[in-house]
């Protein structure tokens, strides 16, 4: 009886130990990882935007959005094609820890500006998240803010991003229905 309860408190302790180690040590990397972002090495900014989102599950909703989503956003607008690929590639861990309320309000302006980059292999980028971001946005939403993008897509210049916008409504249909394909 007791030493099994004794045993419990020991592991409860060594849990609560581990949580507020966990914390600090998050903290004391987004404190770094926010140097980077103005790192003057393209290919450290880039390594970074690939790895940051993966401290949003650490860190957990609040300590995400007050801490790492401010660092995302610079990545999102650096001034390197391949930084911007890398963090776009990367955001839906952070999606699925924020939220979709704050996701619209914070990435998806940053992300829309990147479906009108000058690069292709960004505007290809955008395109392959977009049935992620339906599926989390919801068709209402998706039909009002991004529906528009993804049908001029299919006039672009570049034969790749007309391929891949094709085949993006092909797989917006399957996810949100044939119905809302003929409307």
């Amino acid at each position: 009886g007791s030493e099994s309860d004794n045993g419990m408190d020991i592991d409860d302790d060594d849990d609560e130990n581990k949580n507020t180690r966990r914390i600090p040590v998050a903290q004391r990397l987004v404190t770094r990882l926010v140097g980077l972002t103005e790192d003057d090495s393209v290919n450290v900014r880039a390594a970074l935007a690939m790895v940051a989102t993966e401290l949003a599950p650490l860190l957990g909703k609040d300590a995400s959005v007050s801490n790492l989503l401010p660092p995302m956003l610079l990545l999102l607008r650096d001034s390197s094609s391949e930084v911007r690929l890398n963090i776009i590639s990367s955001l839906s861990l952070l999606n699925d820890v924020i939220g979709t309320d704050l996701l619209h309000q914070s990435l998806l302006p940053a992300i829309l500006d990147l479906a009108d980059d000058g690069k292709w292999r960004i505007r290809l980028a955008v395109i392959e998240r977009i049935p992620l971001l339906a599926k989390q946005l919801g068709s209402d939403f998706f039909d009002d803010r991004l529906l528009g993008l993804c049908v001029g897509w299919l006039g672009d210049d570049i034969s790749s991003i007309r391929e891949a916008a094709a085949k993006n409504l092909q797989e917006l249909t399957a996810l949100l229905g044939t119905e809302w394909s003929v409307q």
